[in-house]
């Protein structure tokens, strides 16, 4: 039986909307959406969420650095624009292109990246756009994001990967 803190909901390229998964089935690409309070289980650009514009959460970064307030987390203009809703067969639409991102390091408080949207100028990412492994969501219905690394290549666990095709 799943741990509730493992559960996540994963798009997957076939099916027709989110199913439920666990952490070790998330893969780098993959969009995936999280509850409140419920933990995140890779390193995830936000994309979308259930506030009324769109485009920010709420994120508990205890695990990460010790901090017990929660921190505000934005989505890209970008992505707010281009997903009306979080719809399964709109976010498959929308989101071609892909995401160049500097290599996990110590530096949980930094981050840099470009993402490259089909047809659109790239559009560069900073630490408010992200939401780390292990961090939870919090005061937020719910986010949608896109796995920009996972497992052990995580940022936190300063592993190696730099690339991600949504």
């Amino acid at each position: 039986e799943r741990a509730e803190e493992d559960a996540v909901e994963l798009l997957r390229a076939e099916g027709s909307d989110f199913e439920q998964a666990v952490w070790a089935d998330v893969r780098v690409g993959d969009v995936v959406r999280i509850r409140d309070r419920q933990a995140f289980p890779a390193d995830v650009l936000l994309l979308r969420a259930s506030d009324p514009d769109a485009g920010q959460c709420w994120v508990n970064t205890k695990p990460i650095d010790g901090e017990s307030d929660t921190k505000l987390r934005l989505a890209l203009r970008a992505t707010t624009e281009l997903l009306p809703d979080a719809e399964a067969a709109t976010l498959r639409a929308v989101l071609k292109g892909h995401v160049l991102s500097e290599a996990p390091n110590d530096k949980v408080n930094d981050f840099s990246g470009q993402l490259c949207l089909a047809g659109r100028e790239p559009v560069l990412l900073a630490r408010q756009n992200v939401c780390l492994r292990g961090c939870q969501l919090r005061s937020t219905d719910w986010m949608v994001g896109l796995v920009l690394l996972t497992g052990s290549d995580t940022k936190a666990n300063c592993g190696s990967s730099t690339m991600t095709q949504p």
